[in-house]
């Protein structure tokens, strides 16, 4: 299954943007499919990068470095060992659905038939992500069978 990665608090410092970059290259043990990150800014401003890469070179790509710099107060990183879906950049996590920005892992069962609007979806974890945006989280949750953590 997939790793999920992170930290928040205060602003972060350049020991914490290290530390990071670590996790999420030691986290490829959970994943090696496709790696994603979040970070937020001290004044709310969250961006979001994922590819099919794989972490050490994801931390190169110019737009990745650009998200280390300035006041961050959180990161939240993941890397996908794919189960449901294709191997691709619009599969990888995070997935942004309506005010909702998140990670997944796990596998649910059924979900096709569980949840609103799958045929839209390649994956479990965008639809869940969706579903908890639309239907909110009590009504998502009841619904769905299987292994799901979820930040």
């Amino acid at each position: 299954m997939c790793g999920i990665v992170g930290m928040a608090g205060g602003s972060m410092t350049v020991k914490h943007d290290k530390m990071m970059k670590d996790m999420l290259v030691v986290d490829t043990l959970r994943g090696e499919d496709s790696v994603g990150l979040v970070s937020t800014r001290s004044n709310g401003q969250w961006q979001f990068q994922k590819s099919t890469a794989m972490p050490l070179d994801f931390l190169e790509f110019k737009r990745v470095k650009k998200m280390f710099h300035g006041n961050n107060v959180m990161y939240l990183g993941h890397n996908r060992a794919a189960t449901v879906g294709a191997v691709s950049n619009a599969t990888a996590h995070p997935f942004h659905c309506g005010d909702i920005v998140g990670v997944h892992n796990g596998t649910l069962h059924g979900w096709k038939k569980d949840l609103d609007d799958s045929d839209d979806f390649e994956v479990d974890s965008e639809c869940l992500l969706h579903n908890i945006s639309k239907n909110g989280i009590k009504a998502t949750l009841e619904a769905i069978q299987g292994a799901w953590a979820l930040v």
